[in-house]
C-alpha cells in the first residue's frame, strides 16, 4: 500500500470546525442552560454539527485509502520488463505478446457488442 504525506485532518478542517462547529454547539448549549431553547434541541443540533464533521472525516478517510491503493500493474509493461529483465525468450515473448493482445482485442470487442446492445 502506498503512504500518503495528507493528513486525515487538515487545517482548513479543524479551522472550521473550530470557528463554526464548536462556537455553534458552545452557543446553543448557553441557550439550553439559559432556558432559551430546550435541551433536545442542543442536543439534536449538537449532533447534526457532529455528524456534518464526522461525515467529512469519513469521506476524506475514503478517499484517501482510495488514493493509496496500489494501481492494477499494467500486463503489458509487466511482460515488457519481464522480457527486458531476461525472463522470457524472444519466442515465448513473442507468444504472451500475441495472446495479451488477442485478449484485449476480444475484451474490447465483447465492450463494444454490449454497448451496442444497450437499449437507448
Amino acid at each position: 500500500m502506498v503512504e500518503t504525506d495528507e493528513p486525515l485532518v487538515t487545517g482548513e478542517f479543524l479551522g472550521l470546525f473550530l470557528v463554526f462547529g464548536a462556537d455553534i454547539i458552545l452557543v446553543v448549549v448557553i441557550l439550553a442552560v439559559a432556558g432559551v431553547i430546550s435541551s433536545s434541541v442542543a442536543a439534536l443540533v449538537t449532533v447534526a454539527i457532529l455528524g456534518v464533521y464526522g461525515g467529512w472525516l469519513g469521506l476524506r478517510w475514503q478517499r484517501l485509502r482510495a488514493d493509496s491503493e496500489p494501481a492494477q500493474p499494467d500486463p503489458l509493461e509487466t511482460l515488457k520488463d519481464r522480457y527486458a529483465a531476461g525472463e522470457l525468450s524472444d519466442d515465448e515473448f513473442e507468444h504472451r505478446l500475441e495472446q495479451l493482445l488477442s485478449t484485449e482485442q476480444a475484451a474490447k470487442a465483447k465492450e463494444t457488442d454490449w454497448e451496442t446492445e444497450r437499449p437507448k
